[in-house]
């Protein structure tokens, strides 16, 4: 029920499909590598991971891609070597697809260097570039002694090739979702989704043997380096060397010990939206705001059992239903695919008593109905909601059964004392959502 941006394809020079996404519409396109191994279609599994990508396309248009390798996007051809302008040539190929003009240039990771390289080359294609937690190169070299020891390369590629799909990278690159068994299960199968253990080998040896130090010299664009002091995927000392050598690079070193911008979202926001836009209304947080997500339970069997044209007139009957409740509760329709809603309200006891009365007026209609619903910040994409609270909304939907409107415990501890019956669910772990949460079921 999570509104997902949809993936496009850019062609390459040597016909190679390269997957992207578009997401916002704001002040200036940037061209945002979401950190190492990726996968377009199951980042949206994980409200921790997007929250950043959402928050960065209040401001901008982001455009968002899987590196040849991985994810929905091309192998890496076996047939002829594939170094780092070829990198270079895949990302320009998808800057021209996704219509982005003048963008700015953020890496993470894997990234740096092609960017980099982008902005040395490039530099009437470039707005700015933001350098976090990357380098320009990753090994040691007897003139670059803070890299890795290319001795250790092999090594460390065999841990990652014997542990992929474990799950294990989480408590490197996502500490957040290390944090209890099922969330590291769902990251085991992202890893598992996003590149089978031979292919991440090759796609890492690729990237890490990259050297972009001599590009960092000739850059002339504006530019911003962020990184985490105890970074524990690459160290600060790569931050410094490129605040060193890019001229007049603004350096900002932040206190701690995360690598991913998904764990650190409202600062790394806020220091990038001032550097692009020049002010930093950025970090202003999100609007709190009630979300209820309401939708037809087991449809697909019900209209399977009804036939087509009856279905039809069923779901909108149902729609009509939904959007007549909607002006008597004072609610407002975010979006609607098929049969589900998602719907807002400025207080949660006008959201709970809404979808009551969209159950009780389906139940005429013989349908079921199941919903859930949150309050939180949310963050205002246009005429669509994005945002933590809205990705929570929609997991307590899913554990709904047919009849039932399920709340978390935020919306219990709002109403209480409203004379709502609320019935005690347990607590429950929210696919992609770090903890455990209490959830509620409303009666009659």
């Amino acid at each position: 029920m999570i509104r997902r941006p949809e993936t496009r394809y850019a062609r390459a020079h040597d016909g190679a499909y390269l997957a992207y996404q578009v997401v916002g519409a704001g002040e200036v396109d940037v061209i945002f590598h979401p950190g190492a191994v990726t996968h377009l279609e199951m980042i949206w599994d994980f409200p921790t991971i997007t929250r950043f990508i959402q928050r960065l396309a209040s401001m901008a248009r982001v455009i968002t891609f899987d590196a040849r390798g991985v994810g929905a996007s091309d192998p890496i051809p076996i047939d002829r070597p594939y170094g780092l302008d070829d990198v270079v040539s895949d990302v320009l190929a998808i800057v021209d697809a996704s219509g982005a003009t003048n963008p700015a240039f953020m890496a993470e990771t894997f990234s740096g260097p092609a960017f980099l390289r982008i902005a040395a080359q490039y530099p009437e294609r470039v707005r700015a570039l933001v350098l976090s937690g990357t380098y320009a190169r990753f090994l040691r070299a007897p003139d670059y002694p803070i890299g890795l020891p290319p001795e250790r390369l092999d090594d460390a590629l065999q841990r990652l090739e014997e542990t992929w799909g474990t799950g294990a990278s989480a408590a490197l690159f996502m500490p957040s979702l290390a944090a209890s068994s099922a969330q590291r299960a769902e990251w085991a199968r992202y890893e598992r989704g996003c590149v089978s253990p031979g292919r991440v080998t090759r796609f890492a040896r690729t990237w890490w043997t990259v050297d972009a130090r001599a590009d960092a010299a000739l850059i002339t664009v504006p530019t911003l380096v962020v990184h985490s002091v105890d970074d524990p995927i690459v160290p600060i000392e790569h931050a410094r060397y490129l605040a060193e050598h890019i001229p007049d690079a603004r350096f900002v070193e932040r206190h701690g010990d995360r690598h991913a911008t998904a764990d650190n979202v409202e600062d790394v926001i806020a220091i990038c939206g001032e550097f692009l836009l020049g002010h930093s209304a950025v970090s202003v947080p999100g609007a709190l705001t009630t979300v209820a997500f309401v939708d037809i339970a087991d449809s697909t069997g019900r209209a399977s059992r009804v036939g087509d044209r009856r279905w039809r007139d069923l779901l909108d009957d149902f729609r009509q239903t939904v959007r007549a409740e909607l002006v008597v509760f004072d609610g407002r329709e975010v979006n609607t695919r098929g049969d589900d809603f998602l719907l807002e309200f400025g207080a949660p006891r006008s959201a709970v008593a809404c979808v009551l009365a969209i159950r009780e007026r389906a139940e005429v209609l013989g349908l079921d109905v199941r919903a859930g619903v949150h309050v939180g910040e949310v963050e205002q994409l246009g005429d669509d909601l994005a945002g933590l609270a809205v990705h929570i909304g929609a997991r307590i939907a899913e554990l709904a059964r047919a009849g039932d409107i399920l709340v978390s415990q935020t919306v219990r501890d709002v109403v209480i004392g409203s004379g709502l019956e609320l019935a005690d669910r347990g607590t429950h772990e929210l696919k992609g959502v770090p903890g455990e949460w209490s959830l509620f079921a409303v009666g009659s």
